[in-house]
């Protein structure tokens, strides 16, 4: 987990724009402070990130423990070494890129994975307060893009998107791969 409350800030031409671009290329998100809907986010985010490290339960927000319940179904799923007790899930990873457009481009990944016998990068977004009826898909991928950069990916390597709509309590997941992001 990171600590640092400025990771939660978002990049002017992050990946959490992608999916309202994809809507309308001329696009401009205001940052409102005091915005309740956005500090209910951050709220969410925080107590989903505590669940995952195991400091903690989600206090009065269900969705977030439902969150860590299916992500740590998810990684169970995917057969993730726990043998010490731990889980070897990342939360609120920032993820930059380093070359190219993506240079100095940044996101925060809520979750990610990395199966070692299958060589498949998993990486999860929760959106507390989705019904699941708008696709945030193209967020997804601009992380997968991120990431793959990142963490110099090889093309072809396995990465599978997963969003979590905490409103629906629904999951998405897409297969792709590093090239593909």
């Amino acid at each position: 987990m990171n600590d640092d409350t400025s990771a939660m800030k978002h990049h002017p031409y992050g990946p959490s724009r992608y999916n309202a671009w994809a809507k309308c290329p001329a696009y401009r998100q205001k940052e409102v402070p005091g915005d309740e809907d956005a500090s209910a986010g951050v709220r969410a985010h925080e107590e989903l990130s505590k669940c995952l490290m195991r400091k903690g339960y989600a206090s009065d927000n269900s969705a977030a423990q439902w969150a860590a319940n299916e992500i740590q179904m998810l990684a169970y799923k995917m057969e993730i070494d726990q043998s010490d007790g731990t889980w070897f899930i990342n939360s609120e990873e920032r993820i930059e890129g380093v070359s190219g457009i993506l240079k100095g481009v940044f996101g925060t990944v809520d979750a990610t994975w990395y199966n070692n016998d299958t060589r498949t990068r998993h990486i999860v977004d929760f959106k507390s307060f989705s019904d699941a009826t708008e696709d945030y898909m193209p967020q997804l991928y601009g992380y997968g893009a991120l990431y793959a950069q990142a963490q110099m990916l090889c093309r072809d390597e396995t990465v599978v998107l997963h969003v979590l709509h905490g409103m629906a309590r629904k999951v998405e997941t897409v297969v792709t791969d590093a090239g593909t992001c």
